[in-house]
């Protein structure tokens, strides 16, 4: 939208098949700009667009406060109206070319209705208390549909500036009309639902709730939903997103997911920011940058990564639920029925009898699963050198694993949104909470569904009928995050063991960039016990020479075998207290274990700064920190919700020390409350 160079010549004609029509698909391979909207000001950012009815004037906000409006037919520009004092964004056109809309980002939070004949407003539509977040005009009457992060959805009449209707939802942020004027749906990202109401009776509850947790879970970070829309036949709902996994197609029935909208390959991971608003203050809100063609068949919207439009064949993205669930059945074949009751027998498994013998020898079973993890890996093509090169910083432990790599993520998250790195962060844990690709994650967000179901397919594919034996359900799991990691090109690969350390299957990394172990305890007693030396012997199994080790403190046993490990291995152990910076009042910290989790997290994200960070960056700042806790969700762990009278206290608590933890997280949470 902004000036720049005249449009490219038109690409010459696909070539004729003698038919006399078209396929639409290849006529949109031909498209290219032919009219450029030039804006009057340089370093300006357009907030929002919409055509009139007729399809003759473009409307554009802009971040100088200012609505442009534009000859849709020879792009020349037709009127400059000016909103300096009250900010404007969210411009739409009424059902009158010489009206419209618009939202104020400053000064207070009325919808104003201006007349752009005469530059006088209309009316102001008075009630919201917080900055709205979408106006939706009715497409059949002069009904208006507003959101409001004061936690309201209100409906207007154009002829009066009170609101006809209002409800009180939780975090509102998009609202859309259905094509026939008869259904109001109304979604919110931070409770990851969209909810459907009849217009006749907006005043009763929703007719139908989709819940998206699935598809696109809850996210800590600003609001990543940017718009909705129905098609014109009414069928499907368009859910677009700032972030770089794509968006999201639906049945608007069902609401089941039809078709995932990827980004291209090359599309940057993460939020992709929106023009600001006009108030810094304020969140940037956006508009999203998709909207479907007239036939409902395709999804025209930005790339993301560059200045390149993309268009999605919805037709041909619908397939593409069925092969997750295909990968999803694939992989749970794999699963084995029981665990083996065999014992593991030291002429096969190497350094099996360098164990610490206690009450007898070692009771480890079966095969141990990192047997046939490298071969797997090199028949996919990917070499030590490849692994290696994924600065994979290793967690071992019993209790707090997953929080410790889920902090660390963050950290280096937040880190990267400062100075540029890390840009992708790659991150590995088990057992998944809601669906299996939770266990793959990039940003701190699962990949999308495409990419697994891609990536499943590609491995097994690479590895079917040639070696044998085939790979178990989490060898299988580690070699697709292997996989996915380095197609994707991560800076960083966080990674969590499964079971153990020593002959864990994610411990054929030869040099990571730094090891943990989290609280040891007596968890998987049969297959790694069955004292806790022997249990810290397989945990300090993922020391590596060369690489920084780093421990939380542990009971007096446990101390002593990791310390003695790390002295073979020639490794310099480091033990890590809990830090006494860490804010008291950090809702995620209220768990004592979450003090001790975080603590070891922030070691071990500032020793991967330090050695793979430029020099100028390579200090994890007070800043980062803070964020990175701000920041922090790790759904399923030590979670307090707060349901109007009611309080749930959920933890996935699966041994007996995380029971012991939970518990008197529980204990404590409810007396502070009573104090």
């Amino acid at each position: 939208m902004a000036q720049g160079p005249s449009p490219p010549p038109p690409p010459p004609p696909p070539p004729s098949n003698g038919d006399k029509s078209q396929k639409t698909s290849d006529i949109i391979g031909t498209l290219r700009p032919t009219k450029l909207f030039k804006l009057s000001k340089p370093n300006t950012h357009v907030t929002s667009l919409d055509f009139d009815d007729e399809g003759q004037l473009l409307l554009a906000a802009c971040s100088d406060d200012s609505l442009q409006l534009y000859s849709a037919r020879d792009g020349t520009h037709q009127k400059l109206c000016l909103s300096q004092k009250y900010g404007c964004h969210l411009a739409r056109f009424s059902h009158h070319s010489q009206s419209i809309y618009y939202a104020s980002t400053k000064f207070d939070d009325n919808i104003r209705y201006l007349s752009t004949h005469d530059n006088n407003y209309i009316r102001y539509f008075k009630g919201h208390s917080a900055a709205v977040t979408d106006l939706a005009p009715c497409p059949s009457n002069d009904m208006l549909l507003s959101c409001s992060a004061d936690n309201t959805v209100r409906l207007w009449n154009s002829k009066s500036q009170y609101a006809q209707a209002r409800l009180n939802l939780a975090t509102p942020y998009l609202a859309t009309f259905d094509p026939t004027a008869s259904v109001i749906a109304i979604a919110s990202a931070s409770t990851s639902s969209i909810l459907l109401y009849d217009l006749r009776n907006y005043e009763q509850e929703p007719f139908a709730t989709f819940d998206m947790r699935e598809y696109d879970p809850p996210s800590s970070n600003l609001p990543e939903w940017t718009k909705l829309e129905f098609s014109n036949d009414g069928k499907s709902l368009l859910v677009s997103t700032n972030h770089g996994q794509g968006h999201l197609l639906l049945d608007a029935f069902t609401g089941m997911l039809k078709a995932h909208l990827p980004r291209p390959y090359q599309s940057t991971w993460g939020v992709l920011r929106p023009a600001p608003s006009a108030t810094p203050s304020k969140l940037p809100l956006g508009q999203g940058d998709t909207s479907f063609t007239a036939d409902g068949r395709y999804v025209i919207g930005g790339s993301g990564a560059d200045r390149d439009a993309v268009v999605w064949d919805t037709q041909g993205t619908v397939k593409k639920e069925g092969e997750r669930k295909n990968a999803i059945a694939l992989l749970n074949s794999r699963r084995r029925k029981a665990r083996p009751s065999v014992a593991a027998g030291a002429s096969n498994v190497h350094g099996l009898d360098s164990m610490p013998s206690l009450n007898g020898t070692s009771s480890l079973k079966g095969v141990p699963s990192i047997m046939g993890v490298r071969d797997w890996l090199q028949e996919l093509g990917h070499t030590d050198d490849d692994v290696n090169g994924l600065n994979v910083i290793h967690v071992s432990g019993t209790k707090g694993k997953g929080s410790t790599c889920a902090f660390i993520s963050s950290f280096l998250k937040a880190h990267g949104e400062r100075t540029g790195f890390p840009q992708k962060i790659g991150l590995y844990t088990s057992p998944h909470l809601s669906y299996i690709q939770e266990r793959i994650q990039i940003n701190s967000r699962p990949i999308p569904e495409n990419l697994f179901a891609k990536y499943v397919f590609e491995v097994w594919n690479g590895l079917s009928g040639r070696i044998s034996p085939e790979p178990r359900f989490l060898q299988l799991l580690y070699l697709i995050s292997i996989h996915a990691f380095l197609k994707e090109r991560v800076d960083v690969a966080i990674y969590e063991t499964h079971n153990g350390g020593e002959y864990d299957a994610t411990n054929i990394i030869q040099q990571p960039i730094a090891t943990a172990i989290t609280t040891i305890g007596m968890d998987h007693v049969e297959q790694l016990g069955p004292a806790i030396e022997n249990i810290a012997w397989h945990k300090a199994g993922i020391f590596k020479r060369g690489s920084a080790a780093f421990s939380c403190l542990q009971e007096p046993a446990a101390t002593a075998v990791l310390q003695q490990r790390a002295s073979e291995k020639n490794v310099a152990l480091k033990f890590v207290d809990v830090d006494p910076t860490l804010p008291c009042k950090a809702s995620v910290l209220k768990p004592e274990v979450q003090r001790t989790n975080c603590s070891l997290a922030i070691a071990l994200a500032g020793a991967f700064l330090k050695v793979k960070a430029p020099e100028e960056h390579c200090i994890l700042e007070p800043h980062d920190i803070l964020r990175g806790i701000e920041q922090f969700s790790w759904p399923g762990r030590y979670r307090h919700i707060v349901d109007g009278n009611h309080q749930w206290f959920l933890d996935g608590a699966h041994n007996e020390l995380s029971i012991q933890k939970a518990a008197q997280w529980f204990a404590d949470t409810i007396s502070e409350g009573q104090g």
